[in-house]
């Protein structure tokens, strides 16, 4: 057994081809093989088949046990060990297992005239169909067995699948389930170019001048119906494309539309506070220092009121948002912002003013100060005032 053999049996393995050629007398009809089979035979493993060559993998004397199901099409699992100077091979189909053993691996050619040969199922443009195929099985046999089972001009005609107009891109001889595609189909190599050019040659040109004169028809029509494919397809796509421009402008005013909206929205928002701000800011800063005096005692501003007539504490030189504050100074700031507010939005009317337990989170200095303060405004406003606990009731305060 030869590496070139191995390396052909590990090819059809990578690809789950397992094609054994059994004698249907060695097989029981749920695929099992019979003890005729325990004798040992020459059993042959199809390699490449077609119309120029025929080529197996031959197995010699060998002897099976298990099941080969010749119509198994799906992943094969394959393993090959030596014992007792016999190859052994293992090969699972499935849930099935076929073990041969056997003493050798060599390669079976047989080559064939292929000139007047081929199948041709897809009608028109026969002359190139012809071709194709032709090249095609002949680059198949250069592929699989090399250049050892080649002719010369074999070899230089198997370059010619990689001259698109010869290969399937433009006349397949078979249908497309059938073909085995190359890579870049579409570009042809150096070495197609270069035998095209020869084959170019008056004196070396193997076809007739009326094959020629067919196969330039069959080329002009072929290249009128691709001309013809691509112009239809650039108008589908130019339609598309305004289709779907004209759907983009669309979505586009639509969100234009939006966005001015927003926009506007944003610009009377603005101009709502600005306006506010100009307003009520000085009046409520104002009124938030006279409160925050009487609630505290603190006669120094530390504090600010700013356009968002948000409240800020000056701690250690900078101003701070007082949510870092304790909850009983975010209350009292709270009481001094509501009072204010209602002076400065009410500066004539005095609507009452409705307080729900206000002091909760005040200590017992701060809690004389707001009765001190209530007892200021109850003057000027009538007070509604809730509580749930004895110790914050106004009048136990005094």
């Amino acid at each position: 057994m030869t590496e070139e053999t191995l390396e052909k049996l590990a090819q059809l393995l990578e690809q789950d081809q397992f094609e054994l050629l059994i004698p249907e007398k060695m097989r029981t009809e749920s695929g099992r093989i019979s003890d005729k089979a325990s004798a040992s035979m020459d059993i042959p493993l199809v390699y490449l088949m077609n119309d120029a060559v025929e080529s197996f993998l031959v197995f010699r004397n060998v002897r099976m046990t298990g099941e080969y199901h010749s119509d198994y099409q799906g992943e094969l699992q394959a393993s090959m060990t030596r014992q007792d100077g016999r190859f052994v091979l293992v090969i699972k189909q499935d849930d099935t297992v076929l073990t041969l053993f056997f003493e050798d691996l060599e390669l079976e050619v047989h080559l064939y005239e292929y000139a007047y040969t081929g199948h041709f199922w897809v009608k028109d443009y026969e002359y190139l169909r012809q071709l194709e195929y032709r090249l095609a099985i002949l680059r198949d046999k250069y592929d699989y067995l090399g250049e050892a089972y080649c002719t010369e001009e074999e070899i230089k005609l198997a370059a010619l699948v990689e001259f698109p107009p010869l290969n399937y891109c433009c006349y397949p001889a078979v249908p497309e389930k059938y073909i085995v595609p190359r890579e870049n189909p579409w570009i042809p190599s150096e070495k197609a170019i270069v035998y095209m050019k020869e084959l170019a040659a008056v004196e070396k040109c193997p076809y007739s001048l009326d094959e020629l004169n067919s196969m330039i028809r069959d080329v002009d029509e072929r290249s009128e119906d691709i001309r013809e494919a691509i112009e239809q397809y650039h108008h589908q796509l130019a339609d598309e494309k305004e289709q779907q421009l004209s759907i983009c402008r669309q979505e586009q005013e639509e969100e234009q539309h939006l966005y001015e909206t927003l926009r506007l929205t944003g610009e009377f928002l603005q101009n709502a506070k600005e306006q506010f701000s100009a307003r009520y800011l000085g009046p409520i800063e104002n009124g938030f220092g006279k409160y925050y005096t009487l609630l505290t005692g603190d006669k120094e501003k530390d504090w600010m009121v700013d356009a968002n007539i948000e409240v800020q504490m000056k701690e250690q030189g900078e101003m701070r948002e007082t949510k870092w504050l304790s909850a009983g100074y975010q209350d009292l700031l709270g009481i001094c912002m509501r009072l204010a507010l209602v002076d400065a939005m009410y500066p004539k009317e005095k609507p009452f003013l409705v307080l729900d337990d206000p002091f909760v989170n005040l200590d017992e200095e701060k809690m004389a100060h707001g009765n001190e303060l209530f007892g200021k405004i109850s003057g000027e406003y009538q007070i509604l005032y809730f509580t749930c606990h004895a110790s914050r009731n106004i009048e136990n305060t005094k």
